[in-house]
């Protein structure tokens, strides 16, 4: 069981990775790509911006701006030299904002002339500085005529206009990264947003029960596993518990999946309210819940705190106007007592839930070392029942019944049993409720059935006079679709006749699912075969509601014959009442479990018809039960009771 949990959490854990790794790639990448479209698309205005409609402005307010500044400094510049002709023109003009570069050419020279990087001829230089403001292809933008104490000449400078492109396209850069650093801190803070709103319902479906709101399989492992820790940390007793709800398939049998589901949504929130705010209560599937308990001094607190739980779940509940109680079974293991790790804890707690249910449901059973034992024990006769079925190991035993009055044979019971090589004989009593259990019921029972009929039919070409062979039927065979038609094809197989088989049935059966039941044994009836109740008397059933059944018999319990005494015991008036009621009915009565002559002289005093049990025979295999046939005389044969 712990294989099988660490494969479910790391599966679990497996998928959420995986789940949040395609969600924050998808949803994350596609965010991002908006973010950088709309950044794109802001780059592009810019420039769009800057080509198209600035820089075509900044050119057209440069060149005015050059007329201005040429004036305004050429008249600055004349100013100046006349106050001070030693001041270096050069430094003066460098240290205004707009100036970057200035020669002084003498007037009407012919040497060349280096103008900011570029060599020009004197004259073109001259009179393309007197006849233009701008000289195209070189980097002058305004020249003046100025008196010098050495003469005139010109004074050429560069006024930084030209510059006022690259500061506008300073100012773009820097706005587009002021925009690109706003956009990414708002993309990112905005993808943790999105992050968290996207995977914190993923978080909550992943390690949540989605119908319940409880925590699922997947997060209860995770808090057993660090209770655990703890425990074996700082020495502390805690427990987990296993519930099981009793009978639930029933319930959603009767009234639909969607009343099971308010079912389970009531049943969860009774049990949140149930237990501690240290305490963690899941639902581990369908209608089972887990709860890890922690903070535990003595074992009797994990006892009275279950028993508390279980008091919650098992009060009223209403659906539609109708009143029901809906039961539950408690396993509880205690940690480190019962296990040291996960695994064994659950294995031993859902081991103890299942103990419970044998001893009756609706109880609280706590896990002992005898517990793991027993399962081990019924694994064990479960695979070795497999076993058997498939290499036919199985035996069937005969039981006669005879009248009470006349001492004739009426009938016999087949019996199974089951010899096996290690353990001997085992008895019905430890391999039945195994094969309930297992499922195994269904092929145990159809292998009885083909048995008994092949034995009949075998008898009969022997030349063996018969008396009427009874079989138990299972109620998973009773209640599955097509049963009497099994049973037609099994006789015709073995061409057995409907007066050499008789079918028994038990009270709980019937009373399990009467509507199922009476439509089958209906169909069965039709076929010409008896129908017995046997063990009447152990159930709840009334008069009134038995003779909805076509039944023909019906046998009292051997618990009621083994302890008849006299007439005046309490068994006897139980006895009495259930002859009575029979005969009512128009059935015969056999009663089990005879041992002794007193107890059939009290039955045949009160009108019994047939009695079964060590008083006439044990039960025996074929070859023990052909030579009792041989030897009981053929006159004391009567009719097969119909």
């Amino acid at each position: 069981m712990n294989h099988i949990l660490g494969k479910r959490r790391t599966a679990s854990r497996g998928i959420l990775g995986r789940a949040c790794h395609d969600l924050r790639w998808r949803s994350l990448t596609s965010a991002t790509r908006a973010y950088l479209a709309v950044l794109l698309w802001l780059l592009v205005s810019l420039f769009l911006v800057e080509f198209l409609i600035l820089l075509p402005s900044v050119d057209s307010y440069r060149n005015d701006l050059v007329a201005e500044r040429v004036d305004r400094e050429g008249y600055l510049i004349g100013a100046l030299i006349e106050r001070a002709p030693e001041v270096n023109l050069k430094q003066l003009l460098d240290s205004q904002s707009m100036v970057q570069s200035l020669e002084l050419w003498p007037d009407g020279g012919t040497q060349r002339i280096e103008i900011d990087g570029e060599v020009v001829p004197d004259a073109a230089a001259a009179s393309a500085l007197l006849g233009r403001p701008k000289l195209e292809g070189s980097h002058i933008d305004a020249a003046w005529d100025v008196e010098t104490p050495t003469g005139p000449a010109i004074a050429v400078a560069r006024i930084g206009i030209g510059d006022l492109r690259g500061q506008v396209r300073g100012y773009i850069w820097r706005i587009l990264g002021l925009v690109l650093l706003l956009a990414t801190a708002v993309a990112f803070i905005t993808s943790l947003a999105m992050r968290r709103y996207i995977l914190k319902p993923l978080r909550q479906q992943a390690t949540h029960d989605a119908l319940t709101g409880l925590p699922n399989r997947t997060l209860f492992d995770d808090r057993l596993a660090q209770c655990i820790a703890h425990s074996h940390r700082y020495k502390e007793l805690a427990a987990v518990l296993f519930v099981d709800l009793d009978r639930f398939k029933d319930f959603n049998d009767n009234f639909g999946h969607a009343a099971g589901d308010e079912l389970l949504v009531d049943l969860s929130k009774r049990i949140r309210a149930a237990v501690r705010d240290c305490d963690t209560a899941a639902r581990l599937g369908g209608d089972e819940f887990g709860i890890v308990m922690t903070r535990i001094r003595r074992p009797d607190d994990a006892r009275h705190l279950s028993q508390r739980l279980l008091d919650a779940v098992s009060g009223p509940y209403v659906h539609r106007s109708s009143v029901f109680h809906v039961r539950a079974s408690v396993g509880v293991a205690l940690i480190p007592n019962h296990g040291s790790t996960a695994g064994q804890a659950m294995r031993h707690a859902d081991i103890a839930m299942f103990e419970a249910k044998r001893a009756g449901r609706a109880r609280v059973v706590m896990f002992d070392a005898q517990m793991s034992a027993q399962v081990g024990r019924r694994k064990q006769l479960e695979d070795w029942m497999r076993i058997a079925l498939a290499s036919d190991h199985f035996e069937l035993h005969y039981q006669p019944k005879i009248a009470v009055s006349t001492g004739a044979l009426t009938g016999a019971e087949a019996l199974l049993r089951w010899p096996h090589g290690e353990d001997g004989m085992i008895s019905p009593e430890e391999f039945i409720p195994v094969a309930e259990e297992s499922g195994l019921i269904i092929p145990l029972g159809q292998w009885v059935l083909d048995e008994a009929c092949a034995q009949i039919a075998a008898w009969t070409r022997d030349g063996i006079d018969v008396p009427q062979v009874a079989v138990n039927v299972s109620a998973p065979q009773l209640m599955a679709a097509g049963y009497a038609k099994q049973v037609a094809q099994t006789m015709q197989r073995h061409q057995v006749s409907a007066d050499q088989l008789e079918l028994e049935v038990t009270e709980s059966m019937l009373m399990k699912d009467p509507d199922t039941a009476s439509a089958t044994l209906g169909e069965l009836r039709a076929l010409g075969l008896n129908i017995s109740v046997d063990d009447f008397g152990t159930g709840y059933s009334s008069l009134s509601y038995l003779k909805q059944f076509p039944i023909s018999g019906i046998k009292v319990d051997r618990s009621f014959v083994m302890g008849l005494q006299d007439a005046e015991s309490s068994d006897a008036s139980i006895i009495q009442a259930v002859i009575s009621m029979g005969h009512s009915m128009r059935t015969h009565v056999v009663a089990e479990g005879v041992e002794t002559a007193q107890q059939r002289a009290l039955l045949r005093a009160w009108g019994c018809d047939q009695i079964q049990g060590y008083l006439v025979s044990r039960a025996v295999d074929r070859h023990a039960f052909e030579q009792w046939l041989l030897q009981w005389p053929p006159a004391e044969r009567t009719a097969r009771p119909a």
